[in-house]
C-alpha cells in the first residue's frame, strides 16, 4: 500500500513539473513573439532623409584694383590708376576733344577750338568750309584752294588736358606708350562695379589697370554718350591724320585696339607719369 501511494506521489509530482515546465515555455515564447514584432516595427519606422544644406555659389569677387595715382606696369611709362576726372578705377572721368584742355557740354565743328570756317567763291556761289588752324598738314579745300598746314602732329603742353588739369610731369600718353599698352599686356573683358571694360595686366610684373568703356560725346545739338558702356576711346598725343587722333578704341564684341579717333567728339583720357 505503502508503495502504491509512493508511486502515485511521484507520478504527480512528474505531471506537475511538467505543466509548470509548459507554463514557462508559453510565456518564453509569447514574449518572443512580442520582442520579434517591435523589431519589425522598429525596423519599419524608416528615419527622415536629411537634407544637405544648399550648397551656395560663391560670390563672384571683382579683382581688387590699385587706386594709387599710378601703377607700374614695366612699360617705359607708368600709366594713371583713374581716367582723367575720376576718383576711382571703374568711373568714367570727363570727356575731351583732342587738343583741348577743358570738357563741355557739346562736341563738334562749331565748339571745335581747332576749326574755324573759311570763305571762298565757286561757281558764282560762296561756299563755307572748315579750316583747321593748329595741328595740321596740308589740307586742300573743296575748289583744290589750298593753305599750309603747321606740321604739328603731336599735342603742345599747352594743349594737354592731363598736363593742364593735373600739372606737370602728368601727360597724354604718346604714340609709343599706347603701342606698349596695346601689344604688352594682357587685355581681358571685365565688368566691375557695373561697368563693362579691359583688365589690362602686364606681361612683366603682373600689375594692372582698369580701362571702362565710357562711350563717346558726340553730338551737333544736344550733348549725348553714344553708346555708353559700350564702345568708348583713349586720346593719345598723336595726331592721325588731320582730321583725327591716335587712341585706343573698345568695341561691345569685347574687342580692342589701336584707330583713328574724330578729333571733334569727347573721349576720355588715362594720363600718364614718368
Amino acid at each position: 500500500m505503502i508503495v502504491v501511494l509512493s508511486i502515485l506521489g511521484f507520478i504527480g509530482k512528474f505531471y506537475l513539473f511538467g505543466a509548470i515546465v509548459a507554463i514557462l515555455f508559453g510565456i518564453s515564447m509569447a514574449l518572443l513573439s512580442k520582442d520579434e514584432n517591435n523589431d519589425k516595427s522598429d525596423s519599419s519606422k524608416q528615419e527622415p532623409a536629411k537634407q544637405e544644406p544648399a550648397k551656395q555659389e560663391p560670390a563672384k569677387q571683382e579683382p581688387e584694383l590699385d587706386n594709387s595715382p599710378y601703377i607700374d606696369l614695366g612699360l617705359s611709362i607708368k600709366w594713371a590708376s583713374c581716367n582723367l576726372g575720376a576718383s576711382h578705377p571703374w568711373d568714367k572721368g570727363e570727356y575731351y576733344a583732342w587738343g583741348e584742355t577743358e570738357s563741355k557740354s557739346e562736341y563738334n565743328t562749331k565748339t571745335y577750338k581747332w576749326y574755324s570756317k573759311k570763305h571762298f567763291w565757286s561757281n558764282q556761289k560762296e561756299i563755307s568750309d572748315v579750316k583747321i588752324d593748329k595741328y595740321s598738314y596740308e589740307v586742300i579745300s573743296l575748289n583744290d584752294d589750298t593753305y599750309e598746314g603747321d606740321e604739328k602732329v603731336n599735342l603742345m603742353i599747352e594743349d594737354d588736358a592731363a598736363t593742364k588739369q593735373l600739372g606737370r610731369p602728368w601727360r597724354m600718353p604718346t604714340e609709343k606708350e599706347i603701342v606698349e599698352l596695346v601689344y604688352l599686356c594682357e587685355w581681358t573683358p571685365k565688368t566691375i562695379h557695373g561697368r563693362e571694360g579691359f583688365l589690362v595686366v602686364s606681361r612683366y610684373n603682373g600689375n594692372s589697370i582698369f580701362l571702362p568703356a565710357t562711350g563717346i560725346k558726340h553730338d551737333t545739338s544736344i550733348s549725348k554718350e553714344w553708346n555708353d558702356g559700350r564702345i568708348g576711346g583713349y586720346l593719345s598725343k598723336r595726331l592721325y591724320p588731320n582730321t583725327q587722333a591716335l587712341g585706343i578704341s573698345l568695341y561691345s564684341n569685347h574687342m580692342y585696339g589701336l584707330d583713328a579717333l574724330d578729333r571733334i567728339y569727347g573721349y576720355t583720357i588715362r594720363p600718364v607719369h614718368p
